[in-house]
Protein backbone atom coordinates (compact mmCIF):
# COMPACT_ATOMS: atom_id res chain seq x y z
CA UNK A 1 0.00 0.00 0.00
CA UNK A 2 0.52 3.52 0.05
CA UNK A 3 0.29 7.01 1.45
CA UNK A 4 -2.95 8.49 1.53
CA UNK A 5 -3.52 11.13 -0.80
CA UNK A 6 -3.56 14.60 0.48
CA UNK A 7 -7.16 15.19 -0.44
CA UNK A 8 -8.63 11.50 0.81
CA UNK A 9 -9.91 10.76 4.71
CA UNK A 10 -9.96 7.93 6.22
CA UNK A 11 -13.42 6.81 7.77
CA UNK A 12 -14.13 7.44 10.99
CA UNK A 13 -13.23 4.58 13.38
CA UNK A 14 -11.14 2.64 10.98
CA UNK A 15 -8.51 0.84 12.56
CA UNK A 16 -5.20 0.09 11.66
CA UNK A 17 -3.16 2.19 9.20
CA UNK A 18 -5.27 4.40 6.70
CA UNK A 19 -3.69 3.67 2.87
CA UNK A 20 -4.12 3.69 -0.35
CA UNK A 21 -3.94 0.46 -2.45
CA UNK A 22 -0.38 0.85 -5.20
CA UNK A 23 -3.13 0.95 -8.33
CA UNK A 24 -1.47 2.32 -11.52
CA UNK A 25 -3.67 4.43 -14.27
CA UNK A 26 -2.48 4.41 -17.85
CA UNK A 27 -3.82 6.88 -20.08
CA UNK A 28 -2.90 6.32 -23.28
CA UNK A 29 -3.63 8.82 -26.41
CA UNK A 30 -4.27 6.18 -29.51
CA UNK A 31 -5.38 7.66 -32.97
CA UNK A 32 -8.50 5.58 -32.32
CA UNK A 33 -11.42 5.33 -35.11
CA UNK A 34 -15.21 5.48 -33.67
CA UNK A 35 -14.90 1.39 -33.94
CA UNK A 36 -11.59 1.56 -31.65
CA UNK A 37 -9.75 0.47 -34.59
CA UNK A 38 -6.92 2.30 -36.21
CA UNK A 39 -5.23 3.06 -39.67
CA UNK A 40 -2.82 0.84 -41.44
CA UNK A 41 0.52 2.22 -41.41
CA UNK A 42 2.96 3.41 -38.65
CA UNK A 43 2.00 5.01 -35.72
CA UNK A 44 3.77 7.07 -32.56
CA UNK A 45 1.45 7.67 -29.29
CA UNK A 46 2.31 8.98 -25.39
CA UNK A 47 1.95 6.22 -22.72
CA UNK A 48 1.25 7.99 -19.63
CA UNK A 49 1.61 6.08 -16.19
CA UNK A 50 -0.37 7.80 -12.57
CA UNK A 51 -0.86 6.81 -8.86
CA UNK A 52 -4.41 6.75 -7.88
CA UNK A 53 -5.10 10.37 -7.33
CA UNK A 54 -3.00 11.35 -10.54
CA UNK A 55 -0.79 14.06 -8.83
CA UNK A 56 2.22 11.55 -9.06
CA UNK A 57 3.60 10.38 -12.34
CA UNK A 58 5.06 6.58 -12.32
CA UNK A 59 8.55 5.66 -13.71
CA UNK A 60 8.68 2.39 -13.82
CA UNK A 61 12.02 0.21 -14.93
CA UNK A 62 10.22 -1.31 -17.62
CA UNK A 63 6.72 -0.97 -19.45
CA UNK A 64 5.50 -3.21 -21.81
CA UNK A 65 2.84 -2.44 -24.80
CA UNK A 66 1.00 -5.02 -26.85
CA UNK A 67 -1.25 -4.72 -29.35
CA UNK A 68 -3.91 -7.36 -31.00
CA UNK A 69 -5.92 -6.91 -34.10
CA UNK A 70 -7.46 -9.62 -34.06
CA UNK A 71 -9.23 -10.06 -31.06
CA UNK A 72 -7.01 -10.94 -28.96
CA UNK A 73 -6.07 -14.17 -30.82
CA UNK A 74 -2.12 -12.79 -31.37
CA UNK A 75 -0.68 -10.39 -30.17
CA UNK A 76 2.83 -7.73 -31.53
CA UNK A 77 5.02 -6.01 -29.25
CA UNK A 78 5.04 -2.20 -29.43
CA UNK A 79 8.47 -0.11 -29.28
CA UNK A 80 8.26 1.63 -26.19
CA UNK A 81 10.67 4.27 -24.77
CA UNK A 82 10.67 5.89 -21.15
CA UNK A 83 10.67 9.81 -21.44
CA UNK A 84 10.45 10.21 -17.61
CA UNK A 85 8.19 11.76 -15.42
CA UNK A 86 5.55 8.73 -15.69
CA UNK A 87 5.36 9.22 -20.18
CA UNK A 88 6.57 6.57 -22.30
CA UNK A 89 6.58 6.99 -26.26
CA UNK A 90 5.09 4.01 -27.96
CA UNK A 91 5.59 3.36 -31.61
CA UNK A 92 3.99 0.65 -33.51
CA UNK A 93 2.34 -0.47 -37.46
CA UNK A 94 -0.67 -1.25 -37.60
CA UNK A 95 -1.36 -4.06 -40.56
CA UNK A 96 -3.45 -3.28 -44.09
CA UNK A 97 -7.04 -2.39 -43.43
CA UNK A 98 -9.70 -4.55 -42.87
CA UNK A 99 -8.30 -5.66 -39.32
CA UNK A 100 -10.86 -5.76 -36.23
CA UNK A 101 -10.70 -3.57 -33.67
CA UNK A 102 -7.17 -2.37 -31.68
CA UNK A 103 -6.60 -3.96 -28.18
CA UNK A 104 -4.23 -2.85 -25.86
Amino acid sequence: TCALPISWRCLTGASGVCSAPPVVLADYGLPLRLDNSVAAGAHVATLRLWHLDRRVPVDLSSVAVRLSYDGGVTWRDAAVLARGGGAYRVAFTAPSPGTSPLDV
